[in-house]
């Protein structure tokens, strides 16, 4: 993903959040050139759907006027958003359907985009305990990197998460495509950048020897080198320095909540890995788990985006 020069993106708005923080991420793309930006708010009222008190005829005038006081507060935000970045082209349109993911993936398939801004939604703190996340399918789904702005200015170091030991990507595809994209929006926001790398490793031998402890230091002090030279080889080409790489032991989802709640963490840019129906179902992934539990911008590249 090449944020730097994208021509076309999309910003997802909630009406009854702060789209402050999404908007500001499109100027700052935009930042003078001729960035093509779609404003798309999604909505459903399924009370003007399943009312039975209404016939057709009062159904779809009163859907018409309801859809009419959508498109007139996001034209209000276009308005706005054309004072404040005049030199992009931009336009607005409000989508209608009750799957919002559905309509906006479609959305973004149709026009091409090559980022999609996401305003993340949030529940009542009561609604947090018994609804699901509202941005996890989005996030299970999405073909295109994604952003998701949490807080307010991007006044913190770029966090690059990485893991080029995974099976999945041996050409380190993926990684190669984060780093690019923290390079990218490190320089974009004139902030450090720092890249991190998790690890659980587990010595076989303290699960069936008897005595394992001293012969699996060894295991595990020289899985570390090996882990560390990988990872060196990987950074060298991108001119990044092993003083940016931070090495912990630990759950991603742990160690990069904790670093989130540090000031001097404004973005995290990680992966979200492809998984079957029946994992998608059960066990997510780090993205996901971190979704609405950090004070950090989420920015994510997806398989199908590197």
């Amino acid at each position: 993903m090449n944020i730097s020069n994208a021509k076309h993106i999309i910003v997802a708005l909630e009406k009854d959040q702060d789209n402050g923080p999404a908007m500001q991420r499109a100027t700052l793309l935009a930042n003078g050139g001729d960035l093509k930006v779609d404003l798309i708010y999604c909505c459903y009222n399924s009370f003007l759907e399943h009312n039975l008190l209404l016939n057709e005829q009062e159904r779809q005038a009163s859907k018409e006027e309801y859809l009419t006081e959508q498109q007139q507060w996001l034209h209000r935000v276009l308005t706005d958003f054309k004072r404040i970045c005049p030199t992009a082209i931009v336009n607005a349109r409000v989508l209608y359907g009750a799957n919002s993911t559905s309509e906006l993936l479609g959305e973004a398939d149709r026009c091409n985009a090559e980022l999609l801004i996401k305003t993340p939604a949030r529940h009542q703190p009561l609604k947090e305990l018994i609804l699901q996340q509202q941005d996890w399918e989005l996030i299970r789904q999405c073909q295109k990197p994604l952003w998701i702005p949490q807080r307010a200015h991007l006044d913190g170091k770029v966090l690059a998460c990485i893991d080029p030991l995974h099976s999945a990507d041996p050409e380190h595809t993926r990684d190669l495509k984060i780093l690019n994209t923290a390079q990218q929006l490190s320089t974009i926001i004139d902030k450090p950048l720092q890249v991190l790398h998790c690890f659980t490793d587990i010595p076989h031998g303290l699960l069936f020897d008897s005595d394992p402890m001293e012969k699996n230091n060894s295991d595990h002090s020289g899985s570390h080198i090996a882990r560390q030279q990988v990872i060196v080889k990987l950074l060298e080409p991108l001119h990044i320095s092993t003083s940016q790489l931070m090495l912990l032991e630990g759950r991603p989802e742990v160690i990069i909540r904790q670093l989130a709640k540090k000031p001097e963490f404004s973005t995290i840019v990680l992966g979200a890995t492809s998984r079957g129906i029946l994992d998608r179902a059960t066990i997510g992934n780090t993205a996901e788990r971190l979704l609405h539990s950090v004070n950090a911008d989420l920015l994510l590249c997806t398989p199908e985006s590197c």
